[in-house]
């Protein structure tokens, strides 16, 4: 249960993801082979595999309104795992501080010294350029661009459970 574990569940549920990105028979049987030994290793990865691939596999198969289904369902949850954990101090959660717009994934560049601030804000800048250069072209008219909201809708979902759920869980005293 250690962090050498986390890592390697991890970096095992990115290549079965990474397998069963495109939903072909032979990339879900290779993401089904992962998934006993990623949560050999660790929980959490298990977690990450099941949850994002049942997003992917089911994201491109769903038409108007239902589009939103996965997006909501997540953060849904969320606030549900919220709602029930706060109601249960006995698990002594740990709650992310405020503002919670400093969960944005930028704040790993400002561990060091403050001055590294403009390092994460540098880094904002440009995935935003980059989001919106990668979306640009929709506005031309060039396809439907299902396939390019999937990682900003990827990354909203995260970033909302991010604030939504605690940094620390300990729900026995006793353990780490």
């Amino acid at each position: 249960m250690g962090f050498m574990n986390y890592y390697l569940s991890l970096g095992l549920a990115c290549f079965g993801l990474a397998a069963l990105w495109h939903g072909e028979r032979r990339g879900i049987l290779i993401a089904v082979v992962f998934a006993p030994l990623v949560l050999l290793a660790h929980p959490l990865g298990f977690l990450w595999l099941m949850a994002a691939g049942a997003y992917r596999l089911l994201w491109p198969r769903m038409r108007g309104w239902a589009e939103w289904l996965p997006p909501a369902a997540a953060i849904g949850i969320g606030l549900v795992v919220r709602w029930v954990i706060a109601r249960h101090p006995e698990y002594q959660p740990d709650w992310p501080d405020s503002p919670f717009l400093k969960w944005n994934g930028a704040d790993q560049f400002w561990i060091f010294r403050p001055e590294t601030r403009y390092v994460a804000l540098a880094m904002i800048v440009f995935v935003a350029a980059a989001t919106l250069l990668d979306l640009l072209p929709l506005r031309r008219g060039k396809g439907n661009g299902k396939e390019r909201r999937l990682f900003p809708e990827f990354y909203a979902v995260a970033f909302c459970l991010t604030s939504l759920l605690p940094e620390n869980l300990r729900p026995d005293e006793n353990a780490g």
